[in-house]
């Protein structure tokens, strides 16, 4: 048995799941059995190249709902369960964008505001890492998003990926 602690959404860091696909592949079980089609993936093309792993070699995706791949009349229902999934995901972000959005525009606590934003990215593009811009928006008094007055690199290297991420 291997688990995997994190959203159906990151397959690319879903080891557990790989781990236990080889396993399957080299002969050790004969199936996939998950707790739901949707902690597999979330992806529409991950999820048809699993299924296609699975006949390809010759094993079988389960979950404990009922879904079978190796049963041909549950394999639309298996398709259609993970296309709802990845429906799901589409919503939940564009639901997390909108409120984060909204948060932003009140100014709320707990996000970066724009123009803390915009002096990261000066500093970043000025050639600092995450350590050295966090010691330096302390040393300018910048307030965090929760109002403190101490930076952490983790909080700069999470704004960065996320100012990295707008720009694709």
């Amino acid at each position: 048995m291997t688990t995997n602690v994190i959203s159906g959404a990151k397959n690319d860091a879903m080891f557990g799941r790989e781990v236990a696909i080889a396993a399957v592949e080299h002969g050790v079980a004969d199936g996939l059995l998950v707790r739901a089609l949707d902690r597999v993936t979330r992806d529409q093309l991950d999820a048809a190249q699993i299924m296609k792993r699975a006949n390809d070699y010759g094993w079988r995706l389960m979950d404990t709902e009922g879904a079978d791949s190796g049963d041909p009349s549950q394999r639309l229902v298996a398709d259609v369960r993970l296309a709802v999934a990845a429906e799901e995901r589409r919503k939940i972000g564009t639901r997390t964008r909108e409120a984060l959005d909204a948060k932003r525009k009140r100014n709320e606590p707990g996000l970066i505001n724009t123009s803390t934003q915009r002096r990261i990215q000066v500093l970043a593009y000025q050639g600092l890492g995450a350590k050295a811009i966090a010691a330096q928006l302390t040393r300018e008094g910048v307030p965090t998003a929760t109002g403190g007055d101490t930076w952490h690199y983790s909080t700069v290297r999470r704004a960065l990926a996320r100012i990295a991420q707008k720009a694709n």
